[in-house]
């Protein structure tokens, strides 16, 4: 049997043991929990609360259960920044949900990647849609499966003009710009615990953003006139003014120019 093929199929989601199961042994892949309606994650939480017991008593025929999920994101996080939940073929880490229910979302390479599509970029507090969400009914994680998909509330384009906000809230401050040019781009430290600062053009005035961490290793190649979108940043005094720093808790995108 060509277990391989079946793990492929289900984008490493399973393993060896469990392909054979699907095959042989008459197991489902999955049975919803939500139906074809969407539930918010403290919806979907209360529902496993209530029939966690039976649910978990039908494992035996059922590998997953699916909810389908529209809810605003939390937060996300660097795909370099999970490593050590790298489970299931998890590419990232992404939060759903609202302070104090929220739910971890562990997303294949494929999602992980719509998440930083240019010009339907998702950020925190953007509403989303999560269609046949693979739910882990012992600790309460989702993942994504082969059927698995999610998208943007629509809510128009992402905003293409330089900006700094900062939501006293949640703790989050994000900032959407252009790097100015290579020459003011400088590595402060090297090695293990290397890091870059960058100078960003905001239009009224210039921004130094310091790469660390996973923050860093999302930004291999840029150029002048490229964006940068960072969230969950820190603010600090440097020797010239404020300073940015993005680091392993927090998200960056590098948005290259386009080539005309």
């Amino acid at each position: 049997m060509d277990y391989e093929k079946i793990i492929d199929e289900y984008e490493g989601m399973i393993n060896k043991d469990q392909a054979g199961k699907l095959k042989y042994e008459g197991y489902n892949f999955c049975a919803s929990l939500s139906g074809p309606e969407c539930i918010s994650v403290e919806e979907l939480a209360s529902l496993i609360e209530e029939k966690r017991d039976d649910l978990i008593k039908n494992e035996f025929k059922n590998m997953f259960y699916s909810a389908n999920i529209k809810d605003r994101v939390y937060r996300i996080f660097n795909e370099e920044s999970i490593k050590s939940y790298r489970l299931f073929g998890a590419k990232r880490l992404v939060v759903i949900g609202s302070s104090p229910n929220t739910l971890k979302f562990f997303v294949s390479s494929r999602l992980s990647k719509k998440l930083d599509k240019a010009n339907k970029l998702v950020k925190s507090s953007d509403e989303i849609v999560i269609s046949n969400a693979l739910v882990n009914l012992h600790n309460d994680f989702l993942y994504s499966g082969k059927d698995t998909d999610l998208k943007k509330v629509d809510k128009g384009r992402s905003k293409q003009e330089p900006y700094m906000e900062m939501d006293h809230s949640t703790g989050n401050t994000r900032i959407f710009a252009k790097i100015s040019s290579l020459d003011s781009s400088k590595i402060i430290r090297s090695g293990k615990d290397s890091s870059l600062e960058l100078k960003l053009d905001l239009g009224s005035k210039m921004l130094n953003l310091i790469l660390e961490g996973s923050s860093l290793k999302c930004v291999k190649e840029f150029n002048p006139g490229d964006n940068i979108f960072a969230e969950f940043c820190r603010l600090v005094k440097a020797d010239k003014g404020l300073s940015m720093v993005a680091d392993n808790y927090s998200r960056v995108v590098l948005i290259k120019q386009s080539k005309h």
